[in-house]
């Protein structure tokens, strides 16, 4: 069954919370660079050249490539974190839970989340021949999973699937583009019954108000 466009709730860039302007033009730059021809073919020369600026506005924030990198990861991830709070507690805050970890799932494969994914793509298949980068990752996704886990545990989601929930946007976030690709569209199908499933497979607990809809935009 597919969702309707107008029915999966918007997702905004993953940068907009940064108020510096010429930061947030770096790392959107940094991320369309990346995510177009890969993180080995990036340069913070092609990367300011993308953001339409010099290198000496660069400079006085980040010194080289990777320190960019590092920041726009790791405040794009938490962002992201942000968003999915919104949806999770703001959006939806009568669906049963399920509901909305497929509301989550749905915004995550989102349209405007495209570079996004391939940029995070890029770093996991990088990070398997770089060890700092690994740990980089490792630092930015761990501390980000323990604030999802609180927000999501404070409103009431069951220990039992606190941490898929949040395994779960990780796999929409690093795989859909690649499912996407093969012409499956993914970002349009209900989630809600697998959701449900799952929920009551693991919880023992019987899904109510199944009949919700997704709110529209």
């Amino acid at each position: 069954q597919a969702i309707p466009k107008h029915e999966i709730a918007s997702s905004l860039s993953p940068f907009e919370a940064e108020n510096d302007d010429i930061t947030r033009r770096l790392m959107i730059a940094a991320v369309d660079v990346v995510a177009g021809s890969g993180l080995a073919a990036a340069s913070m020369l092609r990367v300011c050249r993308a953001a339409r600026l010099t290198p000496g506005a660069a400079n006085p924030r980040f010194a080289d490539l990777r320190s960019l990198h590092d920041y726009a990861f790791a405040n794009a991830l938490a962002d992201v974190v942000r968003q999915n709070r919104e949806v999770f507690v703001d959006r939806a805050p009568l669906q049963s839970i399920p509901d909305r970890a497929a509301l989550i799932s749905l915004s995550s494969m989102s349209d405007e989340r495209v570079q996004w994914r391939l940029y995070r793509q890029e770093f996991h298949i990088a990070a398997c021949a770089d060890p700092d980068l690994a740990r980089m990752l490792h630092d930015a996704i761990t501390a980000t999973d323990k604030q999802s886990i609180e927000e999501l545990r404070a409103v009431g989601v069951p220990e039992s699937i606190l941490t898929l929930i949040v395994l779960w946007t990780h796999v929409a976030a690093t795989g859909v583009a690649a499912v996407l690709a093969l012409g499956i569209p993914l970002s349009e199908m209900d989630a809600r019954p697998v959701f449900r499933w799952l929920f009551e497979a693991l919880t023992g607990e019987v899904v109510v108000g199944v009949e919700s809809e997704l709110p529209p935009r």
